[in-house]
Formats: C-alpha cells, structure tokens, sequence
C-alpha cells in the first residue's frame, strides 16, 4: 500500500477494510467497475476514504474520460420517494424545502453558485426570481444545459478566477466527495461566499447507504458526524446536520466563522464497526441473491447504483427492473427493460437489495401486489 495521510486531519494512522477489494465497483454514473479496490478509515477522526494513490487516480481518469451526468437518458433529476406527499418528487426540490428556512435573506436580489454543478439539477430547483444562478464545474461541457435554466448567468471552470466573497449560497449536492483534495477545494468555496453566506453540502450517508462505499470515484465517505467535523475544520460553524428529508443522504447548511468550532467527539471503533456490518450485509445480500436469479421472470428494484452491483454480481441474469420514476419507466438500463411496479404479476419475482429500514417502505407501498418480492 502506498503510504497516504488523512485527507480530513492528515493523520497517516489507519485502518484497512480487507475484504473490500474482493467486491466489485460500481461509478458513479452507473456503469460496472473492476474489483480490487481499497478502503480505509482515519484512527484519529473517524472519516472513511479511499487512498488518493496514483492507481486510484488513473482509475477515476478513465470513470471521466467518459462520464455520463444521468444514467437514464432525459437529463432529469433523480426522483425520490417523500414519504410526507406520498408522491415521487425530484431530490433538488426536496433539499431546497429542507434548507429554505436556513437560507439568508435580502432585499435585492442574491446569487447562488452550485459547485460540480453538472446539468443543472440544483439550479433548476432554485428560485430564479431570488437568486441570480451560476454554476462551476471542471469543463464546459454541459454549459449547453445550463443556458436554458431560467436566471442561469455563467458557468465558472477555473477557480482561481472565481470572485471572491460574491456568493450569497453555495451549494455541492453530491459533488464534495469527487474531490481529491476536498478540504483544500471547501476553502476555495469559503472564500468565495460572502460574510453573511451559506453554505450548502449533501453526501451520501455511508452509515444508512452500505453501496457507498462501493463508488469507485468517490474519494470520501461521510457520516452525519465526520461531515461535520470535516466542515468545521473547513472554517465553517454548521448551522443544521441531518440525513431528512431524503433517506440515506445528509444535508447539511453551514455559515462561514471565523472563530474555532468544536468537533464532535467520535469513536474510531465504533465508526469501524459500522462499515463492517455494512460489508457483511452485502455479502449477505449478494448471497441472496443468487440464490433468488434462478427464478424465471427475475427483475431487481431499482435502477441505479444498487440495482446496478446486483445486476453484475448475478452475471446479468435478470429479465427487468423495477422503478417508482416514471421518467425512468419505458426507458432500459443495462440493456433490460424498466418497468412499473404496477406491471407486476403473480409471475414475477422481484429482488429488492436495499437495507430494511427502505426494503420496508417499499413493500407496504407494493403490499397489495401479487408478485413475489426477496429482501435480504
């Protein structure tokens, strides 16, 4: 193993998930990845990493040399069950109903830049008649996309160039944990957001979402505590840490200070412990799993980065899948057909991989359906 440091403390004391690299990867775009990859977890302040070695970097090279924003085509954003409407709502718009009350006010119009901004999924939630939009990303290459978003004024791709203390908010939705150097780039945000600005983080929760850690471009891997110790070293004071109203994600609003924040106090073991129950969980499920692909009419819930690491480790053996989204229904991911559940039948066996406290809600939603559903 190449020696490293913690990319959030700098410690150089580790502990080494062994098994993990018998699992294979998934991108984060949705597409296979190889086997053999690392995992560790930082002794002094807790925060789960991959190691930013010189094989990790030219494995992400190739993920972006051909990086796909959404894995369904449409350029939609992601839709996510609100178990408050009952009804599948895009996530942005469920993060802005999240962190409105926490976001500042003025008289005149504000400005908000969302870094790794993508196609746009977090400007198009915003209100334009509020905020004046920019974007930043490492290219141009979805500036086409952004131009069409009502109130969008320029697309940044060099930091360096970006002003300084001019942005009112500042949004990374699921764009922090790319970074190879994540604490040097949230500084870079710091001093570009203005004194009375906010800051606007969401991650995946690798304590809730054991496929996580399974993202092969993904450098860091946050709980709600290690986000925000990670934060406040940043310079920040966060103002609100929770993993509502999404499940399995954390969202986080944070101001800039100047003062010394306090961290909150971890227990490295205990975070340990955590990531190993998730691993066995996955074996678990995985076992499962092959176990239920020998059904005829096989489908699997889902479609996207879990449905995807079912998928390849049942060497593809799988009929359909299965989504609430009905942008995604009609349309195929890994060349199988997308189908509603309200197409289910006695005939069909669905495999529904996602932890108890989500497999639960989908079953209760599905109970009256006569197809057969296998949870791990």
């Amino acid at each position: 193993m190449q020696p490293t440091h913690c990319v959030s403390c700098g410690s150089y004391d580790f502990y080494e998930f062994q098994t993990f690299s018998k699992f294979r990867r998934v991108t984060s775009d949705a597409r296979s990845f190889a086997r053999d990859g690392n995992l560790l977890a930082c002794k002094r302040c807790s925060l789960v990493q991959k190691i930013c070695d010189d094989k990790w970097l030219n494995e992400i090279k190739h993920v972006y040399a051909d990086y796909r924003t959404f894995s369904v085509d449409g350029g939609h954003d992601q839709a996510i069950f609100d178990q408050r409407s009952g009804k599948m709502l895009p996530r942005c718009c469920l993060i802005m109903n999240s962190i409105r009350s926490f976001l500042p006010t003025r008289s005149k119009k504000m400005s908000w830049l969302d870094f790794g901004c993508g196609r746009g999924a977090m400007l198009s939630a915003v209100d334009e008649s509020m905020y004046k939009k920019y974007g930043y990303d490492i290219n141009r290459t979805h500036e086409p996309y952004l131009k069409k978003i009502d109130g969008f004024e320029s697309l940044h791709v060099d930091s360096l160039l970006t002003p300084d203390n001019y942005f009112d908010v500042i949004s990374m939705v699921h764009s922090l944990e790319h970074f190879t150097d994540p604490l040097t780039e949230l500084k870079a945000v710091r001093r570009m957001m203005t004194d009375n600005g906010r800051l606007i983080v969401q991650v995946c929760d690798t304590e809730k979402n054991a496929f996580d850690i399974l993202v092969a471009d993904h450098l860091t891997h946050f709980t709600i505590n290690t986000l925000h110790n990670f934060v406040s070293s940043a310079g920040f004071e966060v103002i609100s840490v929770d993993n509502h109203p999404i499940n399995k994600e954390i969202t986080l609003v944070a101001k800039k200070t100047s003062a010394p924040t306090r961290e909150l106090s971890i227990c490295s073991t205990e975070a340990i412990s955590a990531i190993n129950k998730n691993i066995d969980w996955l074996e678990s499920a995985r076992r499962i799993l092959l176990s239920a692909v020998k059904e005829k009419d096989f489908g699997i819930y889902g479609s996207s980065n879990a449905a995807l690491w079912f998928y390849t480790e049942a060497d593809e053996r799988v009929d359909f899948f299965v989504d609430d989204d009905a942008q995604k229904v009609g349309n195929q991911f890994n060349g199988k057909p997308i189908i509603s559940p309200s197409e289910l039948n006695e005939r069909h066996t669905v495999f529904v991989g996602l932890p108890p406290m989500v497999s639960s809600l989908i079953l209760e939603r599905h109970s009256t359906s006569t197809a057969k559903f296998v949870t791990p």
